[in-house]
Order: structure tokens, then C-alpha cells, then sequence
């Protein structure tokens, strides 16, 4: 008799239970980064302002830089979406959010400040443009937690319903 050899997994997986929170919790910490990086500017203002010698024009420069750079690739990576996956396209949107935010940490005046955000905006629409609508995650959700037509609009209920 042949005694056969178990097989090794080198990469453990997640359960299947548990990939679709491992999801949604990756989903939460990017849409928690970006609201971050979005307000973190603004909020920064009366300390930015004398530090680097700004005036406001160019504080609010700065501001929006984040988001000016959606309305020029926003199209292209919902393309590249569709092409390549949304995983990769999730992916690359954090990694360019981290290396913005690394870019503007380390920067040494406004224009520093600006390549990063503007990276970090990049990385932003890349993200949002990804999860807008997780396709393979809905069933799971309305299956597992009972989520049903939760997006959908209801109309209140007119007074002649209720009599």
C-alpha cells in the first residue's frame, strides 16, 4: 500500500467566514484614512499658515489639491477597475495614500506639502472608485447578516396611508 502524503498549505487563508469582515474592515481603515488625510489640512491651518509663511491663497491651494486630481483620474481607474480588479486598484489607492501622506510629512514647504497631497488624492479616488460598490461583497453581507435593500430609497408614508 502507497501512504500518500498530506498536502501543506504554505499561505494560510481566512476562513470564509471571516474574509468578508477582513473586507469590510480593510474598507473601514482606508474610508477612516481618507477622511484623515482629507481634514487633517484644514485642520492644520492656523499652524501651517505661519510655519511655512503661506498666505491663504495658497493654504487654500492646498486643500484642494487633495481632491482636484479626481476629476482627471477618477474615469481612467474605474476603467482599470473593470480591466484589472478592483483588488488592485484598492490596493494601489492605499499604498499612493500611505506614500502621500509620507511625501507631505517629510516635506519642507507648501509645494512639498502639495505633491503629497495630490498623491494622496490619487490614492483616494482610487479607492472610493473601487468600494463604491463591492460587487462580490452584497450577497455576502445580505446573506450572513440579514443586510436587505439597506441603499434603497423608501418614500415616508403620505397621511393618507395611515389612515
Amino acid at each position: 500500500m502507497t501512504e500518500q502524503q498530506p498536502s501543506i498549505r504554505l499561505r494560510p487563508r481566512l476562513r470564509p467566514t471571516l474574509r468578508p469582515l477582513a473586507i469590510l474592515a480593510a474598507i473601514l481603515l482606508g474610508r477612516v484614512g481618507f477622511g484623515y488625510q482629507f481634514q487633517t489640512v484644514g485642520s492644520l491651518g492656523p499652524t501651517l499658515i505661519p510655519l511655512f509663511g503661506m498666505d491663504y491663497t495658497t493654504f487654500g491651494k492646498l486643500i484642494g489639491a487633495f481632491m482636484l486630481v479626481g476629476t482627471f483620474v477618477a474615469l481612467p481607474l474605474g476603467l482599470a477597475g473593470g480591466r484589472f480588479g478592483d483588488r488592485l486598484i484598492l490596493t494601489g489607492g492605499l499604498a499612493l495614500m500611505v506614500a502621500g501622506a509620507v511625501v507631505s510629512a517629510l516635506a519642507g514647504g507648501p509645494d512639498g506639502i502639495a505633491a503629497g497631497r495630490i498623491v494622496c488624492g490619487v490614492g483616494a479616488v482610487a479607492m472610493v472608485v473601487s468600494v463604491v460598490a463591492p460587487k462580490g461583497l452584497w450577497g455576502v453581507l445580505q446573506n450572513r447578516f440579514g443586510i436587505r435593500g439597506w441603499a434603497v430609497r423608501r418614500e415616508p408614508p403620505s397621511p393618507a396611508d395611515a389612515a
